[in-house]
């Protein structure tokens, strides 16, 4: 502004300073952990701890007025929401999580766990802000919510593990977590009456039915599973082979009632073989999941599942000496491509085609 002038500025285009683009939020959080150690030296060892956490939380911003929306179509598809009225959300919380964590040795090989705790993390500061945006083009409302809850959940696990051999390892994990608290967004069908600003200048009302999205404390899942993991150095191959290794582990995941779980794969699993000897190492990996639930779509109410997706990658290092070595990576060796579409219509909502990337670069350490 100061190197061009306002004057030439607003000539370029409109210029617009719009309060209901503007929030400030604040987050004053204190903790307090106790811990005490179970055990010590024994064949039982743990500990058992709570933490307490208050949460302090102010959100400030303007109240935007959906009775006097304006759409420009011919000037780039302006919306414009004017304030309405200051607008201050104000609120605290206190959550008590306790926590407990056991180890039981059956033998110098063979050991079990078993693991209980509450668990909670805060939606992000974007989220909590009392701010909403508008498009005419689609005829679509996003909002935040300042009173928005934390998740959480109350989470057990029991394992086994079996440590076989010098770096060999076979484990099986069973696992259940509750989810009392979800944040998830709704979409909700509206009527508006907005003005309609024409090239010529014109205005005129008109009656359209818009969507809002919204995000609202959900009313939480519950999530069971179970989670098989192996590895081993084979160490015990005669030289050179005695530098490959393998690293596989496999988790099976299912939600049961409430809202469904963003981003819950039923079938997850890695395979990873590597070999590491003297100044050369390397690693070939392979990652695949199940689809997944990811939303729903503000205006036909389809659900919009993430396509079941899997990558190959590979790193090889070559060390010159201890400090400087030169790497090479590849990621998505197969070209594989990323899709969601949308259900029960089975159409594509986006497909995204990375393709396979390279890296070469050195490195070097003092």
């Amino acid at each position: 502004i100061k190197a061009y002038g306002r004057k030439a500025i607003e000539a370029v285009s409109t210029l617009t300073n719009d309060p209901t683009g503007i929030s400030d939020i604040e987050e004053d959080v204190g903790a307090l952990y106790v811990r005490a150690n179970l055990g010590r030296g024994g064949k039982l060892t743990g500990n058992i701890g709570v933490r307490a956490v208050y949460t302090e939380q102010k959100s400030v911003g303007v109240a935007p007025d959906l009775t006097a929306i304006t759409f420009e179509p011919q000037a780039g598809s302006v919306t414009r929401i004017p304030a309405a009225a200051p607008l201050s959300v104000e609120r605290d919380y206190t959550d008590i999580l306790p926590s407990l964590n056991l180890k039981y040795e059956l033998t110098d090989d063979l050991a079990l766990r078993f693991a209980a705790s509450r668990t909670m993390s805060r939606p992000s500061l974007p989220q909590i802000s009392p701010s909403i945006t508008a498009s005419g083009a689609t005829q679509s409302l996003t909002a935040n919510n300042p009173d928005l809850d934390p998740f959480r959940s109350n989470n057990f696990d029991l394992s086994a593990e079996w440590y076989f051999s010098r770096g060999g390892l076979l484990a099986g994990t069973v696992f259940y977590k509750d989810i009392v608290s979800l944040v998830e967004r709704v979409q909700t069908r509206i009527p508006l009456t907005i003005t309609q600003i024409n090239g010529d200048g014109s205005r005129q009302p008109v009656n359209q039915i818009w969507t809002l999205s919204q995000l609202v404390n959900g009313k939480g899942t519950a999530v069971g599973g179970v989670e098989v993991s192996y590895q081993q150095n084979f160490d015990f191959l005669p030289a050179p082979f005695d530098g490959f290794g393998v690293l596989t582990n496999y988790t099976y995941m299912d939600t049961h009632g409430g809202s469904p779980l963003q981003g819950a794969s039923k079938n997850n699993y890695t395979a990873s073989m590597y070999y590491e000897k003297g100044w050369f190492g390397g690693r070939l990996s392979y990652t695949w999941r199940d689809d997944f639930y990811t939303g729903v779509e503000g205006n036909s109410q389809d659900t919009r599942i993430q396509q079941d997706f899997g990558t190959l990658d590979a790193n090889v290092t070559f060390n010159f000496n201890d400090h400087v070595s030169a790497v090479v990576e590849a990621t998505n060796i197969l070209e594989e491509v990323d899709q969601d579409r949308f259900m029960p219509i089975d159409l594509t909502g986006f497909y995204t085609d990375n393709g396979r990337r390279i890296l070469v670069g050195l490195r070097g350490s003092f």
